[in-house]
């Protein structure tokens, strides 16, 4: 069929009016390598650099060791975390040998897994111009370690799931736009399992989510058999894992006792007006592109696709901890300038620089440059103090290549320097004990198992905080969580201490039945088995 050339890569049908990229190919390979280079910036230093959340990153770290130990998620240790939170700084620490280069490589490996169907979802459904801007922007969210919302340099690992879960719905939600140049069942599909399976077992909430969106596909005669290929393809391999580990159940039943101890909903209604007032100029840009939407294409599906993304974004972040960066804000606004483009090209037989989609485009820049800007900067300081700073020295010898880097408040600074002080002081204490493990830590995370390198206990949480994952009504039996320790350790100053205060109560009378008398050092108790 003949076609009309289009200014920025693209000529359209002038039998279907559909918009074909020129050299498809070409743009999907640009994408790859945006999010192959994020990959290599992120871990190239071989280095980890903290500035806020140390004991995040001690949880991460400890489960990676006790995959690599032989653990499985859910059924050997629990977590409301999906088994991926645990097993990339496992692959990580495969790859490198360090800890501390345990995280950066093992989201390295997450982004080159992700890389080639990041690079066809975006190059199959948007324009040249919108793929490129919206690569950079969720590769930057991915390899960024930062958390959304917070002060670039304050760099840190922690809820690095969150960022993943928002990349991979936001796919999901892309994959909604027609493919342009003819759907292909097998790309589609196996790209959509990818990452919905990527969602699902990173972060419940993210996962089911994106099994909403693929559900809703079947509704569509275009899309629906890539979106059935998807969700049996997805169904299978749970079903796989299911009858391989338990492991799908395991998952279920920790998130069932964490939603027991802290609520399905953090903080109601309250908190989605105080979240809604965070984000009042985000929503006040997307609002514009509503405008635009019902102004230039009056269509109420893709008014109800964007207020999806507004209400559904908003009560993802609810439940995360994060003050701002609603990805799916963003992403609706990319979706929506696609389409206002998509028919001004069949409207007008000529390129897409009309008024509406320029006005379109500029406000998801408006949308996309603080995120991408703040990601930057933290990937850009985070290859900078890897590359030039030295590894902290803890007592913990393989606690190696950790930097604990002063560019958060003099607050944050103090209290990672202070939690660092109570892990040498717990290491001593061990040594002078000459105790070995299994040990289990009555506190937030325990990082003595992978910093002293012991095989792990079995049956405890990887993290504990209470009135989320744990509460004296709802909890795992003593005899469940300690059965395989040798070696119990509360603290005295704890990073959660509600928790270490509820954990005594709950645990005293099996401890005080199964262990000695405790030892003590200036942060810890040890208590050590019978």
């Amino acid at each position: 069929m003949a076609a009309t050339q289009l200014g920025g890569g693209a000529e359209i049908d002038r039998g279907t009016g559909e918009v074909r990229p020129v050299s498809a190919n070409a743009v999907a390979a640009t994408i790859a390598l945006i999010v192959v280079l994020g990959a290599v910036l992120l871990a190239a230093p071989g280095q980890t650099v903290s500035a806020r959340y140390l004991n995040d990153l001690m949880v991460f770290l400890d489960g990676g060791h006790r995959i690599v130990s032989g653990q499985i998620p859910n059924r050997d240790f629990h977590t409301p975390l999906g088994p991926l939170v645990s097993l990339l700084p496992a692959a990580g620490l495969l790859l490198t040998g360090s800890r501390g280069a345990a995280m950066p490589a093992g989201l390295g490996l997450l982004l080159l897994i992700l890389a080639p169907a990041i690079a066809h979802v975006l190059s199959s459904r948007m324009r040249p111009l919108l793929a490129l801007t919206m690569a950079g922007y969720l590769a930057l969210i991915l390899a960024a370690p930062a958390n959304l919302g917070e002060d670039p340099w304050v760099l840190s690992f922690a809820m690095f799931y969150n960022r993943i879960g928002w990349v991979t719905l936001s796919l999901l939600l892309i994959m909604t736009l027609p493919p342009t140049g003819g759907s292909s069942i097998y790309r589609d599909g196996c790209s959509a399992t990818l990452v919905a399976l990527v969602a699902l077992y990173t972060k419940a909430s993210f996962g089911v989510a994106g099994i909403v969106v693929l559900a809703l596909l079947l509704l569509v005669r275009k899309q629906r058999n890539w979106a059935a290929f998807a969700l049996a393809t997805t169904a299978a391999v749970t079903l796989f894992l299911e009858l391989l580990w338990a492991l799908p159940s395991g998952y279920i039943r920790d998130l069932v006792q964490t939603a027991e101890a802290s609520g399905a909903v953090q903080g109601g209604g309250a908190k989605l007006i105080e979240s809604f007032a965070d984000n009042l100029v985000d929503y006040g840009v997307f609002t514009l592109i509503v405008a635009l939407v019902a102004f230039k294409l009056r269509d109420w599906r893709m008014l109800l696709f964007l207020a999806v993304c507004a209400g559904g974004g908003l009560l993802i972040q609810n439940q995360n901890f994060q003050v701002s960066g609603i990805v799916t804000l963003a992403v609706g606004a990319a979706v929506a300038t696609e389409a206002i483009g998509r028919q001004h090209m069949r409207n007008k037989r000529y390129g897409a620089s009309g008024a509406v989609f320029a006005t379109a485009f500029g406000l998801l820049l408006l949308l996309v440059a603080p995120t991408v800007i703040g990601c930057a900067t933290a990937l850009g300081a985070h290859l900078w103090f890897a590359s030039t700073s030295q590894p902290h020295p803890f007592v913990l010898a393989r606690l190696d290549r950790i930097i604990l880097a002063k560019t958060s408040t003099a607050q944050d600074a103090d209290y990672s320097a202070k939690y660092a002080e109570t892990l040498d002081d717990g290491a001593r204490l061990l040594g002078v004990t000459k105790s070995q493990g299994p040990i289990v830590v009555l506190d937030f995370a325990n990082a003595f198992s992978v910093g002293v390198g012991s095989l792990p206990a079995r049956g405890d949480y990887l993290v504990s905080q209470f009135g989320r994952t744990f509460d004296k009504e709802h909890y795992l039996r003593a005899e469940i969580t300690l059965a395989d320790a040798r070696v119990v350790m509360v603290p005295k100053w704890g990073l959660d201490p509600p928790a270490a205060e509820a954990f005594l109560s709950l645990y005293r009378a099996y401890l005080e039945k199964n262990f000695s008398a405790p030892q003590s050092s200036l942060y810890w108790t040890v208590y050590l088995r019978l």
